[in-house]
């Protein structure tokens, strides 16, 4: 049984393709289709060691992405 540390929920755990964004040496990163358990009660993302240090080697960009997207950044602290 699994007990999710954000929200204390057990047993909420369940298996999916999650899209993950992830900020390595200065640069967004978005990896897509990454196998996680998500909690159904808080929506919290459990990733296995081996999936985590898969991200990182693709993040030093050892690999070139599946594809380019641009995205947009505000400043909150500017913007209110």
């Amino acid at each position: 049984m699994k007990v999710c540390r954000s929200c204390g929920s057990s047993n909420t755990f369940e298996e999916r393709a999650v899209s993950y964004p992830l900020k390595l040496n200065g640069r967004i990163i978005i990896f897509e289709n990454v196998p996680a358990l998500v909690c159904h009660q808080c929506g919290e993302m459990l990733f296995q060691p081996e999936t985590v240090r898969q991200m990182e080697v693709l993040g030093r960009g050892e690999r070139p992405p599946t594809r380019m997207e641009r995205v947009p950044v505000y400043d909150f602290a500017e913007v209110v």
